[in-house]
């Protein structure tokens, strides 16, 4: 390209613009697209079961079975009828825990709701009692519903193998769970921290 003079120069590209860099996380943050064994069972089963569970019309019923089908293997035409219906056997099991998760849960999650709506900002030390007896409670119900469907596959090492890689090796890997507050609300260790999915 001629520029002022006649003098020929190489196009330049415009440096490009620096990407907004993510905060640290904060000390004590367990990654698990790093470390998904620092992941423990109760958050990652919770995680699955909520995602799963109400789902009412057929559609969505489908739609989660294709959903998990991608997720378990054995769906492909090449899957032999053993591979089939392995996955169908995790698929069904894990639907029912779904289910009977939302039932267990949803009292607890309403309770805890309506705490915090009549607390927050300022919840007292009782207030935060009542609501870590609740996640209590819930993770309670998570780790029993999760070993009720290891208990279904006894002696089906297929079954078995398909729900332990897809807990472990896919799940985990797409957890991040940052550290609890140190204070109540406004306090200051406060901020908001929870495990989540991305």
């Amino acid at each position: 390209m001629k520029r002022g003079g006649g003098r020929s120069s190489p196009d330049v590209a415009p440096s490009p613009t620096p990407a907004r860099q993510r905060p640290p996380d904060p000390p004590g943050t367990v990654n698990g697209s790093q470390n998904p064994e620092l992941v423990p069972d109760r958050v990652a089963y919770s995680i699955l079961f909520r995602f799963l569970s109400d789902r009412q019309s057929e559609d969505e019923k489908n739609s989660m079975r294709f959903y998990l089908r991608q997720k378990l293997g054995g769906g492909d035409c090449d899957a032999t009828e053993e591979e089939k219906a392995a996955t169908d056997n995790v698929i069904d099991a894990l639907l029912t825990a779904a289910t009977e998760f939302s039932k267990q849960v949803a009292p607890l999650d309403s309770e805890a709701k309506s705490l915090k709506d009549k607390h927050w900002p300022n919840p007292s030390s009782d207030v935060m009692g009542s609501l870590a007896r609740l996640q209590a409670r819930k993770d309670a119900a998570v780790l029993k519903l999760a070993a009720s469907l290891r208990g279904r596959f006894t002696g089906k090492v297929k079954e078995s193998a398909k729900l332990e890689r897809l807990i472990h090796e896919n799940l985990k890997r797409k957890i991040k769970i940052t550290p609890s507050p140190q204070s109540p609300p406004g306090g200051p260790g406060w901020r908001e921290a929870n495990g989540r999915h991305h």
